[in-house]
């Protein structure tokens, strides 16, 4: 007989809860038919694909979703980051001495915290193509520091704005220009596919699709925040390791970011402010090329524990560089190494703790955990370089020179030493961390993780997460 396949109307209390479920406790009318298409499995018990997606399709719809999203984060994030590392620009053209800064004032000036995207990137695209999209977006980082030497040389041009002067005028002109770009994107962006008005229902379904193909023996796309997903993202193995990484390769990338013109000015003290700020603009070009590549080519190669590998000794090549000799051209040249490593870490972090978490709920809390840990990077570089370092450094500089941007006759320093060996620890927590997902691989093919699924209903199988046996950790 044909079973009844009548649906019941909106009012009955029996679809309220399912309908609720789907849009976060939102009164808001659904049309169940709809619905259905966003909460159909995809996956069977084991992980695979209940219906094969059509990949030309879906690669088609990424490239639309990236015109429409990557352009408008990556130009918020650029001035975002050229506004804090002006601070860099802004200290080589009195900042200091006009704010009558002294001691270890200017690295309280610097302590704050920074934001992630990594979740945002997670509503829209599958857990294979986070890393790039990432290193789009963490691109601008770097781009950020030379667009910001060549604005701040631009700008320290102009005699005066009314009252404000030199310096002054960097964080006025940039910081109306982050303020229109920040109102703008208010307007332009959109949450989620579902809610994006440049889709057709066709690919929104697709879209749909394609994130829960991802998410092994689910029956829903978003399902509604609980403790058991968030303990799962936050104390995931993937997920404290890549945020330890991130912590890290932070101490280095917001250290350069807010020291880079004094390092420059240090080394070449005889040239101009101006000259100087320029000098910046070189490792950054460097920078910014290397940190789209190297993700590009993780995401090519469908690895990004390797690929992480082989980038951490450009780090460590240029710090040994840093604390074993006082030559100039060397030192500046070791500037070109470390940037060209180091801002890539952002995007591998971020999508491989994206990628390797089972739920949406569960990816919120690893990337919340994980960014978390990076501030705590970011805090730390600016207490990496003190006042206090010499004395390896000339006696008429130690009262006010950091030592790493100390001038080129400075050996090392106590923040060299830490980068140095922040960037050792990176290339062996990635060594461990690729161990750990592949030898968990083996004991899943192994039949190691079938006893999970024997204890639950197959309606519930969802919340394994992880544990689930048909789920496989992404290198």
């Amino acid at each position: 007989m044909k079973p009844d396949t009548t649906l019941p109307p909106y009012g009955d209390d029996t679809m309220k809860p399912e309908l609720e479920h789907l849009e976060f406790g939102s009164k808001e009318h659904i049309d169940i038919r709809e619905a259905i298409v966003t909460v159909f499995p995809e996956t069977d018990e084991n992980g695979n694909p209940v219906e094969p997606i059509d990949q030309a399709a879906s690669n088609r719809l990424a490239r639309k979703i990236d015109l429409h999203i990557v352009p408008i984060l990556a130009l918020q994030y650029l001035f975002a980051f050229i506004d804090r590392a002006n601070i860099g620009n802004a200290r080589i053209a009195g900042l200091e001495r006009d704010l009558k800064l002294t001691g270890n004032q200017y690295n309280i000036l610097l302590s704050r915290l920074f934001p992630g995207i990594a979740y945002y990137f997670g509503r829209w695209y599958r857990r294979e193509e986070i890393t790039f999209r990432m290193g789009l977006y963490i691109a601008c980082a770097p781009l950020a520091g030379g667009v910001g030497g060549l604005l701040a040389s631009g700008i320290l041009k102009i005699d005066g704005i009314g009252q404000v002067h030199t310096w002054q005028q960097i964080f006025l002109i940039e910081g109306i220009i982050t303020t229109v770009i920040g109102i703008a994107a208010y307007f332009l962006m959109s949450d989620r596919p579902e809610t994006a008005r440049w889709l057709s229902e066709d690919e929104k379904k697709l879209a749909a699709r394609r994130l829960k193909a991802d998410q092994v023996g689910s029956s829903v796309l978003l399902e509604q925040m609980n403790i058991r997903a968030v303990k799962q993202g936050i104390f995931a193995t993937t997920t404290l390791v890549n945020g330890f990484i991130f912590l890290l390769s932070n101490i280095t990338v917001t250290g350069v970011a807010f020291f880079a013109p004094t390092i420059v000015k240090t080394i070449y003290p005889t040239k101009s402010t101006i000259q100087q700020q320029l000098y910046t603009v070189p490792p950054y070009i460097l920078s910014t090329a290397c940190t789209c590549l190297i993700p590009y080519l993780s995401t090519r190669v469908k690895r990004r524990g390797i690929v992480m590998l082989c980038t951490a000794p450009l780090m460590i090549i240029g710090y040994i560089i840093f604390v074993s000799t006082t030559n100039a051209t060397a030192r500046y040249g070791a500037l070109f190494l470390i940037l060209a490593g180091a801002p890539s870490f952002g995007a591998f972090t971020n999508g491989w703790a994206a990628m390797n978490v089972a739920s949406d709920t569960a990816r919120a809390a690893a990337l919340g955990c994980v960014v978390m840990m990076g501030n705590c990077g970011g805090l730390i570089s600016t207490w990496s370089f003190m006042p206090s370092d010499g004395p390896n450094y000339p006696q008429s500089h130690t009262r006010c020179r950091l030592s790493l941007y100390a001038p080129v006759d400075a050996l090392s320093s106590i923040g060299n030493f830490l980068n140095l060996a922040t960037n050792s620890t990176i290339f062996l927590a990635t060594a461990y961390l690729l161990w750990f997902i592949q030898n968990n691989n083996k004991k899943r093919e192994a039949g190691k993780y079938d006893h999970y699924l024997d204890a639950v209903q197959p309606e519930e199988a969802y919340k394994l997460g992880n544990n689930h046996p048909g789920f496989r950790y992404k290198t």
